[in-house]
């Protein structure tokens, strides 16, 4: 169960929504690496008039030449003017570090990693690297998921232009949006006889369906747990039987003798619930930590409640076979 629930958390982590929360992003039939069209931005503006001027966005790639950072991926990297702009596209600001950094011609980076990083200039033709930049002081940031997608770093218009490197313009994004904004953007596109698709808002990640065979797999090794759990408590009964009617036949009370099964089933079954948890735990916990993106996710509810079932299950088992117990053996022993 606990793996289960961790891999569908994981999953669901991993959806990310195209477009940031609180933010319409204007883009071209390409998505967010094609700038949208001047009429679309003049009717988003003319309808969005009480916001903040929209950020203007560009990309370190060409039609002959894509931009990575070192040891960060095949990711592009996104360009913006100011750090005021690189907080609004976070929506969160930066902190005093992150912004020195980008101020003295740095990098936001999303990955732990070596704090100089160049960049790497990559023919888009046969994906080799022909031009390595001086390298740039980064900073690892935790920044707007819809935003890190399939980009590996963050810098200033400025550092490009000292590095002789070209920007591409791309998306055109407004920030502090709220829903009945978002909403009246999407119409003025559709006012105006323009592709709404050229404009995008917030929507929430669909959740991960998981096909019901995962759930009829873990019920069914549940059940035939407990259904083994339940035979094996009434087994246990069945052979010590004899020996315990020997018991109340010289004396010993039947009470004595229900006890001495309801205890020692239930100590079984404790230790048999400590070595499944020392058994399956560990390697969730362990794969948890080591993996990146990976993240543990514990059922307590359903463990509880199977947990619980099986403790009763047994119980159960237990006492019917020891009324038998009282009840039979008593006379025969």
């Amino acid at each position: 169960m606990t793996l289960l629930a961790t891999l569908i958390t994981t999953a669901q982590d991993d959806v990310v929504s195209a477009v940031a929360p609180h933010q319409v992003v204007l883009s071209g039939p390409g998505g967010a690496m094609q700038p949208p069209s001047p009429e679309v931005v003049t009717a988003i503006s003319a309808r969005l008039t009480s916001v903040a001027p929209p950020v203007k966005t560009g990309y370190l790639t060409t039609e002959k030449v894509h931009v990575t950072v070192k040891d960060a991926g095949i990711g592009a990297v996104l360009v913006v003017d100011t750090p005021e702009q690189a907080s609004r596209l976070n929506n969160h600001p930066l902190t005093d570090a992150q912004i020195q950094i980008l101020h003295h011609g740095g990098l936001l980076v999303w990955d732990d990693g070596p704090t100089q990083r160049p960049l790497l200039t990559h023919d888009l033709a046969s994906d080799r690297v022909i031009a390595t930049s001086p390298a740039l002081p980064a900073i690892r940031t935790t920044f707007e998921p819809a935003w890190t997608a399939g980009v590996s770093g963050l810098l200033l218009s400025a550092t490009a232009q000292r590095l002789n490197l070209t920007v591409t313009p791309a998306a055109v994004v407004f920030t502090d949006i709220s829903e009945p904004q978002a909403t009246a953007a999407e119409q003025a596109a559709i006012d105006n006889g323009l592709d709404p698709l050229q404009v995008g808002i917030y929507q929430p990640p669909e959740p991960i369906k998981v096909p019901p065979a995962y759930y009829t797999a873990v019920l069914g090794l549940a059940a035939i747990v407990l259904a083994t759990t339940m035979a094996v408590a009434r087994s246990q009964v069945i052979t010590l039987r004899s020996y315990l009617g020997r018991l109340i036949a010289i004396g010993l009370s039947p009470r004595w003798a229900r006890h001495v099964l309801l205890i020692q089933n239930g100590l079984v079954i404790l230790v048999s619930t400590a070595l499944a948890a020392l058994i399956a735990v560990p390697p969730v916990v362990i794969t948890a930590v080591k993996i990146r993106g990976f993240t543990l996710s514990i059922p307590w509810t359903w463990l509880l409640m199977t947990t619980a079932a099986f403790y009763l299950a047994t119980i159960t088992a237990s006492i019917l076979a020891s009324r038998r117990l009282a009840s039979d053996d008593r006379l025969t022993a």
